[in-house]
């Protein structure tokens, strides 16, 4: 379909702009190209990320251990809809609508009135579906950030440490992150991925490492 609008429109238009100017038919069969990648690429993304989990399965290999992984990342649906709660930054709002349908969502809001630098009053508002009040809550996130900036000298604020690339970030997030849900046991002497039964096992760095990820 992208191809066919891409004929449609720009054939034309670069036909009349190769008898009138000095562009090149190769130059104009490069707009026809890539035309339809920019213009309808993002959208195709966007529904890729919305696709069975099943399906990312069989793109990912036979692997065990991916597929209790995905197993367990099925993406939500109105029978088993997703909980989401934050604080009272709209853009949640906007963000999850786009990639989420609205009926497989259960969402809230807790804003936060303060007064001289102390929490006075919570306000608690359903966006999408019926929350229930008392889980509208982020102390949970708020402690795992909290976590995040004592372990990780990069998100210290107002730090040297600080990342001069995103990508150096996401590899230390990426790091920090497989230790804490892998290898990091909690006070029951489990960690949080064997709770979630995805491993039986304490994992080391050595399996880490050399861990044999057949896809």
């Amino acid at each position: 379909m992208a191809a066919v609008l891409a004929g449609v429109f720009v054939v034309p238009i670069g036909i009349f702009l190769a008898g009138r100017a000095e562009i090149t038919l190769a130059f104009i069969g490069a707009v026809v190209l890539f035309f339809p990648l920019f213009v309808f690429l993002p959208k195709l993304i966007q529904q890729a990320m919305k696709a069975d989990a099943d399906a990312a399965i069989e793109a990912f290999g036979k692997n065990e251990q991916v597929k209790r992984v995905f197993g367990r990342t099925k993406l939500p649906t109105s029978d088993n809809k997703i909980e989401i709660y934050s604080d009272g930054n709209d853009d949640y709002t906007v963000v999850l609508a786009e990639y989420y349908s609205e009926n497989c969502i259960v969402y809230g809001q807790v804003i936060k009135i303060r007064e001289g630098g102390k929490v006075v009053e919570k306000i608690k508002k359903p966006i999408y579906g019926n929350p229930d009040t008392k889980k509208i809550e982020t102390t949970d996130v708020e402690n795992y950030n909290s976590i995040l900036r004592e372990r990780l000298g990069r998100l210290v604020r107002r730090t040297k440490c600080i990342s001069k690339k995103k990508a150096a970030l996401n590899y230390a997030l990426g790091f920090f992150q497989f230790h804490w849900n892998w290898m990091d046991p909690l006070p029951c002497k489990k960690t949080p991925i064997m709770i979630e039964n995805l491993s039986d096992h304490i994992w080391s760095w050595n399996e880490f490492l050399f861990y044999h990820f057949a896809v």
